[in-house]
């Protein structure tokens, strides 16, 4: 009697641990197509890492050493705004997503008449526009460059280059589909320059981009010298192999 109530025991543990992993594998599907509010945290996580939910601590001051002395100097936050969207002619029309940093001072009365230089950063596939914020913290490393100044205030601009996390659009126009080169070189540009304070020149344009995007950083900076003066590619490649109908006349 003792053997079959532990054998009992057994079987219901095993039912209970079948079910608990069928509900956790549902939930995780559940948030990836998007029918829960999780979607974008287990994106993230998928993407960047669990280290990646964690905010990075403010900070309000940091060290730089000049003549030999160390100095501590205020470290003043840009702003940060993600998920915003504006409709691309390339595509129709249809919204495209990007995120953006606006350096610090951006909003003072001060500042109104100033213009900026603007960064456009290409992520990578899969990926999304915040990778740059969520797992380089490039706002984090701006706002220290500005204060210690080693870097200038820039506007950075991170634009979705793919069409969706999970596509790959090597940043080049699809034949009959998805233009990305357009959509990058032309559409971001142009709205970007109409919308805030940049300086509309080349020489005040740098196009970056790591893994997919670094390929795409230097095809497009190549290709369209009238819009960019500055190209970096971070871990990128220079070949892109002709899959499909992706390689189309426009295609890098």
């Amino acid at each position: 009697m003792v053997e079959m109530d532990a054998h009992c025991t057994n079987v219901r543990r095993r039912r209970v641990s079948r079910w608990l992993v069928v509900l956790g594998s549902l939930a995780v599907v559940l948030g990836l197509v998007g029918l829960t509010p999780l979607q974008g945290l287990a994106l993230q996580a998928i993407l960047l890492g669990p280290d990646s939910l964690v905010t990075p601590p403010s900070v309000h001051a940091g060290a730089l050493v000049r003549d030999g002395h160390r100095l501590m100097v205020p470290v003043e936050p840009g702003l940060v705004r993600e998920r915003l969207s504006f409709p691309s002619p390339a595509l129709s029309g249809r919204p495209e997503q990007y995120d953006l940093y606006l350096p610090p001072g951006y909003d003072t009365p001060a500042n109104r008449p100033r213009r900026y230089p603007v960064l456009y950063l290409l992520h990578g596939a899969p990926g999304q526009p915040g990778d740059w914020i969520h797992g380089m913290h490039v706002q984090v490393l701006e706002d220290q460059g500005v204060a210690s100044g080693a870097l200038p205030p820039l506007i950075i601009v991170m634009p979705d280059g793919n069409g969706g996390v999970w596509r790959d659009s090597q940043y080049v126009n699809t034949v009959g589909g998805f233009r990305a080169e357009d959509l990058i070189a032309h559409d971001v540009v142009r709205y970007i320059d109409a919308h805030y304070r940049t300086i509309a020149d080349r020489q005040a344009r740098a196009v970056a981009g790591i893994s997919e995007g670094g390929y795409g950083a230097m095809n497009l900076g190549l290709k369209h010298v009238a819009e960019f003066g500055t190209i970096v590619s971070i871990s990128g490649y220079f070949t892109e192999r002709p899959v499909g109908t992706r390689w189309g006349a426009h295609g890098g």
